[in-house]
Parts: structure tokens; sequence; C-alpha cells
């Protein structure tokens, strides 16, 4: 955990920073699934970080899940709990968006200015790669290479002998060809290693060196790095804690970490390695103040009825990175199958909206949020919005789980008929894309629809989106009876092209 404020001049200052290992992916990727005992202290963790972070008098607290909870079976639960007894809402990230975090992280604590910088990331569970070039990210890879996961595979935390050695530097060949082969050709002026692993590895690199008054920034070249880490893997595991002066919790997989590193480097033909003190939690921070200052752009521009609407979701803490991909998800199966609902650009907007909007209700309570948003739409002072469009989009809110909309009831009664008839759509269209981002890491990347006279079949583009397509075709019902048309969800599409989306209007 981190606490930061942020400065007129857009930097961000330290206020208080913890750590406690628990090692949540212990096992998990052997067995798919979270321990009991590592969840426990997991939560015991974040009961005590929000605790801490409340006593700071902070504005906003953001959490972030990673490799371990993306890929256990358990993993809703976990976060479901970490919900119930603290209130936080952890936000399922993929490997692709860590990477992005984590360059941007890079960014506030090294100057790259006029440099394509490659930033290395080892975590636990997963390895990630991010090349950019200022604001521009050119290639943003995760691979399953992370220390518990080789940890999990190798077994005990004794010595690496030269024939395992060369086992998991195969191991981490196979899986980093493609990756390697695209940075080689994009090409690089400055590799950058962080995490704790990495960090540890360049406190080692740093002994001797007395004008290292902090690891940030400063390198080592190769040869050096190649030297700690064979020193590492011939160490027994209390050798690397009283000889090598490894903290005990890291102790029974950094040699893992340093032979991962040291052949990620030959891989990727990087010469020397530049360490930073930057990680993730820096950059879901700055992330999230770039974001905030965009929503609030967004709010200030555009049409009375948006400004309103972003308005409303910002007060609720809601009209985020989520929400507004949820929001990308549900424009495009609106506007790929427009050939058979015939809706134009006001549909299109009371879509918008409800996807923006669809769950302030968690500000109250995550049990029933549907109602509660429903409630809050409702009764908000909604400026540039008839009477009529707040019941549409209060009714759009509260139909985007659960009971499905029925026309007959009393509250749709209160609509137009045309308007109910469009709301069934617009409300499966929400359920739909809220489905598709299940765990809410974005996975989805994007969607392609093939229409026919009876069918509709939805393909999805990107990683790990077995439990999105599952979720989707569960909650499809809505949908199918808007369209009219039997709709199927199916994965396995790469490289989908979106469609130019129609005018939004205001």
């Amino acid at each position: 955990m981190i606490a930061a404020e942020t400065r007129p001049a857009g930097g961000l200052e330290l206020i208080d920073k913890e750590k406690r290992f628990v090692r949540l992916g212990d096992g998990v990727f052997e067995t798919g699934r979270l321990e009991r005992a590592r969840v426990d202290e997991a939560v015991a963790a974040i009961e005590h970080y929000t605790r801490l972070a409340r006593s700071l008098d902070v504005d906003r607290i953001l959490a972030v899940a990673t490799s371990a909870t993306r890929e256990a079976e358990n993993g809703d639960r976990f976060l479901a709990r970490v919900k119930r007894a603290t209130g936080i809402d952890p936000r399922v990230i993929s490997g692709t968006e860590e990477a992005k975090l984590i360059f941007r992280a890079v960014q506030g604590a090294i100057d790259l200015t006029g440099r394509r910088a490659l930033v290395i990331d080892i975590g636990g569970g997963s390895v990630e790669l991010c090349l950019g070039v200022g604001d521009e990210i050119e290639i943003a890879e995760s691979l399953p290479l992370g220390v518990r996961r080789l940890r999990d595979t190798v077994g005990a935390p004794g010595k690496i002998g030269k024939k395992q050695k060369k086992a998991i530097e195969a191991h981490v060949d196979k899986v980093a060809a493609e990756a390697a082969a695209a940075i080689r050709r994009a090409g690089f002026d400055i590799v950058i290693g962080t995490s704790g692993t990495i960090r540890a590895i360049g406190d080692l690199a740093a002994k001797g060196q007395k004008n290292w008054k902090t690891l940030n920034m400063e390198s080592a070249p190769l040869d050096r790095i190649e030297d700690v880490v064979d020193k590492l893997r011939r160490a027994k595991f209390e050798e690397r804690i009283d000889d090598l002066s490894v903290e005990r919790r890291r102790a029974d997989t950094i040699h893992l970490g340093g032979i991962l590193l040291l052949q990620l480097m030959k891989a990727l033909g990087a010469e020397d390695l530049t360490f930073s003190d930057a990680s993730l939690r820096e950059g879901v921070i700055r992330e999230f103040l770039a974001q905030d200052a965009i929503a609030s752009a967004r709010a200030t521009s555009g049409s009375l009825r948006r400004r309103t609407v972003y308005e409303l979701a910002k007060k609720y803490g809601a009209g985020g990175t989520r929400e507004r991909h949820v929001r990308t998800l549900a424009l495009e199966l609106f506007d790929r199958t427009a050939t058979i609902h015939g809706y134009e650009s006001r549909a299109r907007r009371f879509l918008e909206y409800g996807a923006e909007l669809h769950r302030i209700g968690h500000y109250v309570s995550y049990r029933k949020n549907h109602k509660h948003a429903r409630y809050l739409v409702r009764y908000a002072k909604m400026a540039g919005f008839t009477n009529d469009e707040v019941q549409l989009v209060s009714l759009l809110v509260r139909y985007h789980r659960r009971k499905e909309p029925d026309v007959d009831h009393k509250r749709m009664k209160k609509l137009a008929k045309d308007d109910r008839k469009m709301l069934c759509l617009l409300a499966g269209t929400l359920r739909l894309a809220i489905a598709l981002d299940r765990k809410g890491s974005q996975a989805v990347e994007s969607i392609l629809c093939d229409v026919s006279d009876d069918r509709v079949t939805v393909f999805v583009s990107g990683e790990d989106t077995g439990l999105e397509i599952e979720r989707a075709n569960a909650e499809k019902s809505v949908f199918e009876a808007a369209l009219g048309r039997t709709v199927e969800i199916v994965g396995g599409v790469t490289n989908v092209t979106a469609l130019p989306s129609a005018a939004a209007g205001q």
C-alpha cells in the first residue's frame, strides 16, 4: 500500500507506505485455487490498509488484483469477501494493463524524455514487458513466468544445479520468444527493471558501489548481474539469508527470479539494466489521476446532458476505467446489430448514459446495487433531461442485472410504448456488455458480430476470456428477445477491427 498526495506541479508526494508478504499466489499456479490461509491473511492485510488509509483522510482508495486472482477459480469469492470486509471493490487488471501501469509508474521515477524505454517487471505469477516512448506505448506483454509460478514448478528452494538451470532457461526462452523477437525488432535505448525481485538483485549488484546512495536510476552491466545470479543459484536457502543478506521472505524465489531476469536480458539482447524503485502502485495512482483529469474535461465539455451524466457518475465514485470499457463494448454491440434493431443516435446516447451510471448504486451498497442506482438517478437533478428521459435512464440502470425488463411492469408503463421497446434492447445490450467484462479486467478487447436472418454470433478478441464468454452466454436472453434472434458468444478471434461508430450526437 502507498498513500500519496498530489502536488500543484503535477507530482506525487509519498505520505505513507506499507507492505505485507501474504503470498496470495502460493500454490495457485499448481492447483488453480487460492489457499484459504492465504486469503485470510490477504483480507486481514487489506482491512488494515483500509483503516490506515481512512485515518489519513484520503479522498480515494484504489485497489487492483493481478495474476493470482485473475487465474484462480475462486478469485471472485476472494474479491467478494474483500468487498464485504472493507467496502473496497478491487479491480482485476489484465496482464497487458498491468504492464502499461508499471510503465507509467517508471515515467514518474526516471526521465525518459526522447528515449525508447523497455520496462521489465517480475511478479509472482507473471512477467510484464512494456516498450514505449513518451506517452506512446508500442508493445505491452504479460508472460506466465513469475517467481511463484516457477517456484511451484521447480519445487524446493535449495540450490539450482546446471541441468535444472538449463531447463529453466529453455522454458523462459520458449515462453518469451515471440515477445522478445518483437521487442528486438522495435529496438530500445534503455532497459529498466522494477519489482521487489529485481530490486533485491540490484541491491546485491550495488555492493561495493560506494556512490550508489539510492538504487533508482543506477545501472548494472549484464556480467555483474550474471555474477549475482550465479551466487544466488549456488547458495542454499539459509546461505542466501545469512551470507548474501537476502530477506527471508524472498529467499526461496530470488534465485529463480535471477535466472529468469538474466535469460530475459539475453533473449532481448540487453547489455545492461537500469533499476527503478517505481512499482505498479504508483502506476495505478498516476493512471487514475490522468483519467480523472480526462473525466473532468469531459464533464465540462459537450452537451449539457452528457456533462450531467459524467458529473453524477463522478459524484458516486463511478465513471472510471471499468464503466468506460463497458460503454465501449455496449456501443460496439449496438452499432454492429443496428441493421436488426434499427435504432439510431437517440437510443445510442441513452445506452452511453446507462453504461456510465450503471455502477453508481455501489456507493450505497453492493447488495441490490441495481435498485440503488435507479433511485439515485430517479431523484437526482438531471439538468437537460425531461422527466420521461430521467425515468428511462433510471430504469436502464435498474435492469442492468437481476430481474429482466417487463413491458407490463408498473414503472415501465410510465414510458411511451416505443420507449419501452427501446429500453428492452438497451438493457439487453448493457447486460451483455457488463457480462463481457465479467472480471473487470478489460480482457475482451473488441467484438465482431456475424448477423443472419435468425442468428447473431458475437466473436470476442482478447486473452483469457473464458469467464466472460461463459457469463455472456448466461446473460444473453434479454438481448436475444429484443433482437428476435438466437445469440451465441464465442472466442478465439484476434485482430478484430472496430467498425466506425455511428455519430454519437448530443
